[in-house]
């Protein structure tokens, strides 16, 4: 199922899950490249041998820290470093941003 803020939404029925995700990109695409998207593409089992531990755990920890570190004018990086317990590897500028949309959102 995908759905849009406007409440326009899809539920798709593929054959297998390349052909799904193709419908998906398409919807996707024609919903103003702004969807949610919820689908079941493996069982239980294939979940628990395939996932990682704790990822989505770890990715709103980075959300909420971005998030305070912009609210207190922190630098940003050094703190999802910290909350990660990572390294930083490198700092750079981003001079310029190509965006190009290809049969979806490739």
């Amino acid at each position: 199922m995908l759905a849009d803020r406007s409440g326009n939404s899809a539920v798709l029925y593929a054959s297998d899950t390349f052909k799904g995700e193709r419908l998906a990109r398409a919807v996707t695409a024609e919903l103003g490249m702004q969807v949610g998207i919820a689908c079941y593409t493996m069982t239980g089992k294939q979940l628990k041998t395939s996932a990682i531990p704790s990822a989505l755990s770890i990715a709103e920890n980075v959300g909420r820290t971005i998030r305070k570190a912009k609210e207190n004018r922190e630098d940003i990086a050094a703190s999802v470093t910290r909350a990660v317990n990572g390294t930083l590897l490198v700092m750079g500028t981003v001079n310029k941003k190509i965006e190009e949309v290809k049969a979806g959102f490739e």
